[in-house]
């Protein structure tokens, strides 16, 4: 991804917690950030539910809680996905930032 693009309106990246700590570092871009979160008990569930033992689940956890720990000092936007499909997130999502945006 280029700095250019994402400098346009429209564009949308998913990043993990250091890619966006990169990049709101670069004050010449202009980006809102939203983070969808889940419990631990959600995330547990997906991981599980998808194939992963019980010990990858278990060490993706704790990496989490370290990668995630300060997350709070880069994102404008925290959006709970607890029992939410990817629509009703992505509209969630929608409304923030037209709301935002005027």
């Amino acid at each position: 991804t280029s700095i250019e693009s994402l400098n346009s309106d429209n564009g949308v990246i998913i990043l993990n917690p250091y890619g966006l700590m990169e990049i709101k570092k670069n004050k010449s871009i202009n980006i809102t950030a939203y983070y969808i979160m889940a419990d631990e008990e959600t995330i547990w569930n997906r991981l599980r539910s998808r194939g992963d033992s019980a010990e990858e689940a278990r060490r993706r956890l704790n990496a989490d809680d370290i990668d995630f720990k300060n997350i709070d000092n880069y994102i404008d936007y925290a959006v709970a996905n607890i029992d939410k499909s990817p629509d009703e997130i992505a509209k969630i999502i929608d409304l923030l930032y037209k709301v935002e945006r005027g």
